[in-house]
């Protein structure tokens, strides 16, 4: 129903839940670029540096969409996420019941023996330092998971990669067409990015608030000192796999150790 002419329109709907809607449709808009290249690189970078199975654990897995690689490749995985709708879209052909899903935080984990590897991919890093804590809780939570001289493998966003989260994304599906319309809006003080999603799906529009933290190469590396976190590599697996750190790009991946 609209107003009458003339009328002052009225309050936007305020945000949703981020992924309360988008969960169900995240596989389909956000198809996985280069997955199997990026593991390749990745499981090399890990294994130069010691680690080469083990108990590993996935913090932020969603569809478990890269956990499935390192069950594949013999690693007892754990993935861990905040939501279920998530977690249950997993494809878990070929893990052989190596791979688990837990709901929920680090804190949510049993006091079982300490991972050996734990990775966070897809931007788990500036979600969890947008939040509550920062990265100094997150970190702090995930240390004493690891065993001393395990993993962290996990990926970051600078100041310079905030456009990629401008974008839109339309995609058939067979119960009608899903289109995410996504604007960035960077804070240079607080260094936060804020993303206003609008995502119209068959039967509803949705709008969803993501806050993400950016930060340069010495800002993280600073948080993992911290933390008790030793840096191994800084590197691109996506786009320059093998290449050591380059000044200026929007995204690292980072391999650190834990004392």
């Amino acid at each position: 129903m609209t107003g009458a002419p003339g009328a002052p329109a009225g309050p936007a709907a305020p945000p949703e839940r981020p992924y309360a809607t988008l969960a169900p449709y995240f596989a389909r808009l956000f198809e996985p670029r280069g997955i199997r290249r990026w593991f390749a690189a990745a499981h090399a970078l890990v294994a130069a540096a010691g680690v080469r199975g083990g108990r590993h654990l996935d913090v932020g897995a969603g569809t478990c969409r890269y956990s499935r690689y390192w069950a594949r490749a013999g690693f007892r995985t754990v993935c861990l996420d905040l939501l279920h709708p998530m977690l249950r879209r997993a494809r878990l052909a070929g893990v052989e019941r190596r791979l688990f899903r837990v709901c929920g935080t680090i804190d949510c984990l049993r006091p079982a023996g300490a991972f050996d590897l734990a990775t966070a991919v897809d931007d788990v890093v500036a979600y969890v330092g947008a939040q509550p804590g920062g990265l100094d809780e997150f970190l702090g939570a995930l240390r004493p998971r690891l065993r001393r001289g395990g993993l962290f493998l996990f990926d970051f966003i600078t100041p310079e990669g905030r456009r990629r989260y401008t974008f839109r994304n339309a995609r058939r599906v067979p119960e009608g067409r899903i289109v995410a319309d996504s604007r960035g809006r960077f804070d240079e003080v607080r260094r936060t990015l804020v993303v206003a999603l609008t995502l119209t799906t068959p039967g509803h529009v949705a709008h969803e608030e993501h806050v993400l933290r950016l930060y340069t190469v010495d800002e993280m590396q600073a948080h993992l000192e911290r933390r008790g976190f030793d840096v191994v590599a800084v590197t691109d697996l996506y786009e320059s796999p093998g290449v050591p750190y380059q000044a200026g790009q929007p995204s690292y991946d980072v391999v650190a150790r834990r004392r």
